[in-house]
């Protein structure tokens, strides 16, 4: 007896050192993008937003956005570099043009084409002829130092990686890093996902536009925080939860006198997959 249950001891050790010897399961994180891949997403943004000029607030406003997000991938390279030509389109609230006592909901459109890696490593993007210089300079800034490149390797819960960025301004050089963390593998809308947490400190300048009267200039320091959901069997993000707390610093010319002002907003957004579809 003794020697049935000295067996059947050493029997289980050996299962639960052998489940343990299994590890952390690891996924490879790769956006997988083919032609004619089709996406569509909506997004909901809230915004809450002061501008200070002299010590004085001069606006205080909210305001809330819904944005539907519709991408194509229109090639692919043999080094597997995508080029996928999206389009947003905003609904929003705002003051009538004819009756500021009325609101009424805006629309607009916006447009662009990028190219980028499986790992989302941006290659080039291009907002077109009708975008200024500020935005367009913005937008890119924004999707190199917010966006995640992925690892080459396999990753599992726990891993984290750091991106960091230098921005060079006329009279500093300043540094702007996000970091990665792979929290967990889970199901979310029916699809197999890794979740990756992101805590970052973005640092955007607002490049001239020669074609801008006022000559806005300006620096955005960016706390950026928040959630991805990536499908790796698909290579998709279906959910992305973002926080941004702005401190910004702008300067305009005004009636003739450079205005110096303070803006700072605070930003909650949800991003969710509503459509895919492959040809």
């Amino acid at each position: 007896m003794k020697k049935t249950l000295l067996y059947l001891t050493a029997a289980l050790v050996l299962i639960l050192l052998a489940n343990c010897s299994q590890g952390v399961k690891k996924v490879k994180l790769s956006y997988k993008y083919v032609p004619g891949l089709h996406l569509e997403y909506e997004q909901h943004m809230t915004r809450a937003i002061k501008v200070l000029a002299k010590d004085s607030i001069i606006k205080d406003y909210d305001r809330s956005l819904v944005v539907r997000v519709v991408q194509e991938v229109k090639s692919v390279t043999e080094d597997q570099i995508a080029t996928i030509y999206e389009e947003d389109h905003w609904s929003f609230e705002a003051p009538s043009k004819e009756d500021s006592l009325k609101i009424d909901t805006m629309t607009e459109t916006h447009s662009f084409t990028v190219s980028v890696s499986p790992n989302g490593k941006l290659h080039d993007v291009d907002f077109g002829e009708d975008a200024s210089i500020t935005s367009a300079s913005y937008n890119r800034t924004y999707w190199e130092q917010g966006m995640p490149e992925f690892p080459d390797d396999e990753v599992g819960p726990g891993h984290s990686w750091t991106q960091t960025n230098k921005v060079v301004l006329p009279d500093e050089t300043l540094e702007a890093s996000t970091t990665f963390k792979v929290k967990s593998l889970v199901r979310e809308a029916g699809y197999d996902c890794a979740v990756i947490e992101f805590d970052g400190d973005m640092v955007i300048p607002l490049v001239p536009d020669p074609a801008d009267s006022t000559q806005r200039t300006g620096l955005d320091r960016i706390k950026s925080t928040g959630m991805i959901y990536f499908a790796y069997r698909e290579g998709i993000v279906v959910l992305q939860r973002e926080r941004w707390v702005v401190d910004g610093t702008r300067q305009k010319m005004e009636k003739g006198e450079m205005l110096h002002y303070q803006i700072a907003v605070e930003s909650d957004s949800e991003y969710i997959l509503k459509k895919m579809q492959r040809k």
